[in-house]
């Protein structure tokens, strides 16, 4: 398993049963609609499209991207310019980062914003379901 996946799946482990909050893979999806991202999450409040990345370290500069393609990065503006929620996660073996808009999937995020699986996982449910 890629240490992409088993981040992902490391955050979803936190995240409530599928009875009680919707996530759905689009890694299908991505295989036919290039860019797509890897997974969409559905609260009570609103929806959420993430695009999950790996990075070995924390670089020194301290500035973390998470090495979109460029059909992933278009396809993640146009849809957060139409006023979509689009975030950007990516990994590292110590934690991970929300990215939450075109600057920081290009330019990256300080390494100072490290969150634990645990974390992330609840700011994408609070996030979805209005009370974060």
């Amino acid at each position: 398993m890629k240490p992409e996946t088993r981040f992902r799946d490391n955050v979803h482990r936190h995240l409530p049963p599928l009875s009680e909050f919707h996530r759905q893979s689009m890694n299908s999806a991505a295989a036919t609609f290039n860019g797509t991202p890897d997974m969409y999450y559905d609260g009570a409040a609103q929806d959420l499209w993430a695009e999950y990345k790996w990075i070995d370290k924390v670089p020194r500069s301290g500035i973390i991207i998470g090495e979109y393609t460029e059909l992933q990065l278009r396809w993640m503006r146009r849809r957060w310019k139409a006023g979509r929620n689009v975030w950007g996660i990516v990994g590292t073996p110590d934690g991970g980062f929300i990215q939450t808009d075109p600057v920081s999937w290009a330019s990256g995020t300080a390494s100072s914003g490290m969150l634990r699986t645990k974390d992330i996982a609840r700011r994408i449910e609070e996030y979805c379901n209005g009370t974060g």
